[in-house]
């Protein structure tokens, strides 16, 4: 058999190999690729198993839903570290028991807890809901918490730049969720009436 190698690259599955091509008894082919109709078939079905895991949406969804919880974590360490040395008023006004003109109380304590955890509950909701019912509280927690997120850039005193920076990263990441859900493309067989 002679072999001569010219190497090249090309794109399957969504990555890039190389590969090359090598003449065979006259016949010039590429090293690698399927030359039975088995094999063939087998490659055949193996991209259209990759086509319908990016139709399925789950998977990307609840690890942005995860990067946006872990987010959330790195920014309240952040302020508990350096908002008393950058912020000294700021603090005072949060340890005697107000953030701006809201009172700290066990309710606001309860509400901010149930907000945040709508994000960790939507980590594992975005992998176990049906297509409709995932698509839509995506959208809705998404934009709900977009909100949120924002309202970490209002008040009476300014926030830290790196609150901004963390704020602006959870912004994207939520508008980000929510335009993901929107285009999700209705899974072949699936009912206007399911769930």
């Amino acid at each position: 058999m002679t072999h001569a190698c010219a190497v090249a690259l090309r794109i399957r599955d969504a990555t890039v190999e190389p590969f090359c091509y090598h003449v065979r008894q006259g016949a010039v082919g590429r090293t690698g690729e399927p030359t039975s109709a088995a094999e063939k078939a087998r490659m055949a079905m193996q991209t259209m198993q990759t086509a319908a895991d990016w139709k399925d949406r789950r998977p990307v969804l609840s690890t942005l839903w995860i990067f946006l919880v872990l987010n959330y974590l790195f920014a309240d360490v952040y302020a508990l570290f350096f908002d008393p040395v950058l912020q000294k008023e700021a603090t005072q006004e949060r340890l005697s028991g107000h953030i701006g003109s809201i009172q700290i109380t066990q309710e606001f304590v309860l509400l901010t807890a149930i907000v945040l955890e709508t994000a960790i509950v939507m980590a594992l909701a975005s992998r176990v809901l049906p297509y409709r019912a995932n698509r839509w509280s995506n959208i809705i927690v998404g934009l709900f918490q977009t909100a949120f997120a924002a309202t970490g850039l209002v008040g009476e005193t300014f926030p830290d730049l790196f609150s901004i920076f963390f704020v602006a990263i959870e912004v994207v990441c939520t508008l980000f969720i929510v335009w993901y859900a929107w285009t999700w493309p209705r899974p072949e067989g699936d009912m206007l009436t399911s769930a």
